[in-house]
């Protein structure tokens, strides 16, 4: 939003920030307090606004307009700064009724359109702040301000060489020379010219190096090109110069998450959460950080928390899930997987998931379905074709064991496991000679079973097994 008003602590005695500190507080306690027929300086008003403004205090601001729009009803300065204060507070439609009000007062005055204009950015009605800005400079060409607010709306439309050029015009301009760079660095990461735009934002940090958003904006371009502790650098920056950067804690975060670093992204992400509590994605990954760390419990707050704000999201539905399976409460994990079923119902890994969490429970047959269900989604997961053949197995479905075990083998040829199993599977099936060649290529992959083999296979339920079985095994 345009708000840059000025103020100047240069001006009078009587303007300076300590005297404007001093007003601020008296007029907070005149207004808190004041009853009917109450007559305010609307001189001292006038100053005190804009310093709000300049300030970010922006309810402040909004409370000290409205009085004086009551007393100065036909102060166009008045309406636009409480315009400028409610669009500030996100309250778009009421900042509209506030411009509107101004311009009808002076239709001259251009910093009440662009203000209008920046409004219908926000709401996304960009041709009515197109209209604005094509007016505007049709006829003062060269105003920086409209030409500025245009090339960031051709950002918006994503006509992104027609914002280049219209920055790189601005970039001589003396107020808006470094706004200019830092949109344009923008411009050029949204291109994916990530070395231009990072050349860019690093001439906004040598231009202006205690501008934490300069810095974070390096480390965003960093990212993107997975340059991770360079841009833990940049972000470390960020927070160094602006402690209460949260958006800056919690890239910080995800970068060092990134590099496995996983106690030092929560520690960054619980930064950014001493700060902006409100926001999903903070918890969420703050609560896989904990998952990854095998703390469960805490994980557990963390994704509540998000489900709070997103109460349907998938994800943090899953990593609840998965705290609870590894805390052992089977039941509360599966209540929880079963609610992220029905976002994701056709999520191979869900429902993998699902069927270990019934195994654990030895509800064997939910257990076979949902192996089955993940499956057919994904056939070649090589994990998946083994659990459900040994599930198979241990619920003595024999023949329908060995067609899975023989594709897990098919899938790891490798792995000695799947010609094992498979052979403990025909031993079940009376299939002995079969059995034997089976044995042998697991023989083949892993010597060291052989220690071990009369004593396992002597374990399975059938009649013992002669000598020659294991002597042709072992030939």
């Amino acid at each position: 939003m345009t708000n840059n008003f000025g103020f100047d602590e240069g001006d009078a005695e009587e303007s300076s920030p300590r005297d404007m500190d001093e007003q601020l507080r008296r007029f907070r306690k005149e207004l808190g307090s004041s009853s009917k027929g109450y007559v305010p300086d609307t001189i001292a008003l006038e100053a005190l606004i804009p310093y709000c403004l300049d300030k970010q205090l922006f309810q402040d601001a909004l409370n000290f307009s409205t009085v004086l729009t009551e007393f100065q009803p036909f102060s166009s300065d008045a309406w636009l700064w409480k315009g400028v204060a409610l669009s500030n507070l996100e309250r778009y439609d009421e900042a509209l009724e506030s411009y509107d009000r101004a311009f009808s007062l002076n239709p001259t005055d251009t910093e009440i359109q662009l203000n209008r204009a920046d409004v219908f950015v926000e709401r996304g009605e960009f041709s009515k702040a197109w209209t604005i800005y094509e007016s505007l400079l049709g006829m003062f060409p060269d105003d920086e301000e409209a030409l500025y607010g245009k090339a960031l709306l051709l950002g918006r439309l994503n006509r992104l060489d027609e914002a280049i050029n219209l920055l790189k015009y601005l970039q001589k301009s003396e107020e808006r020379g470094l706004d200019a760079t830092a949109e344009l660095a923008y411009c050029y990461d949204q291109k994916n010219d990530y070395s231009k735009a990072f050349e860019l934002y690093q001439q906004c940090i040598d231009a202006d190096p205690f501008d934490a958003t300069h810095w974070f904006n390096a480390g965003v371009v960093l990212c993107h090109q997975q340059q991770f502790y360079k841009a833990i650098e940049y972000y470390d920056m960020a927070v160094t110069i602006k402690v209460d950067f949260a958006a800056a804690w919690y890239n910080l975060g995800n970068s060092y998450s990134t590099l496995g670093r996983m106690l030092e992204a929560i520690s960054a992400y619980e930064h950014a959460l001493e700060f902006e509590r409100n926001d999903f994605a903070f918890w969420h990954n703050l609560g896989s950080a904990y998952h990854e760390t095998n703390q469960p419990e805490k994980a557990i707050d963390s994704f509540k928390q998000a489900l709070a704000m997103e109460p349907g999201h998938f994800e943090s539905l899953y990593g609840l899930a998965a705290s609870y399976d590894g805390l052992g409460k089977i039941q509360e994990a599966i209540e929880h997987y079963l609610d992220a079923e029905k976002i994701k119902p056709d999520d191979a890994d869900l429902l993998y998931a699902i069927a270990d969490a019934y195994y654990s429970i030895q509800d064997i047959l939910e257990a076979l379905r949902y192996y089955k269900r993940a499956l057919e989604i994904n056939p070649d997961d090589p994990d998946g074709v083994f659990d459900y053949a040994a599930t198979l197995y241990e619920k003595s479905y024999f023949s329908e064991a060995v067609k899975w075990f023989e594709q897990f083998i098919t899938l790891r040829p490798d792995n000695f496991e799947g010609y094992y199993y498979l052979a403990k599977t025909l031993i079940m099936l009376d299939e002995k000679s079969e059995a034997v060649i089976q044995l042998r290529k697991a023989l083949q992959i892993n010597p060291e079973i052989r220690n071990d083999l009369r004593k396992d296979i002597g374990l399975l339920p059938v009649t013992p097994l002669p000598d020659w079985f294991f002597q042709k095994v072992e030939e």
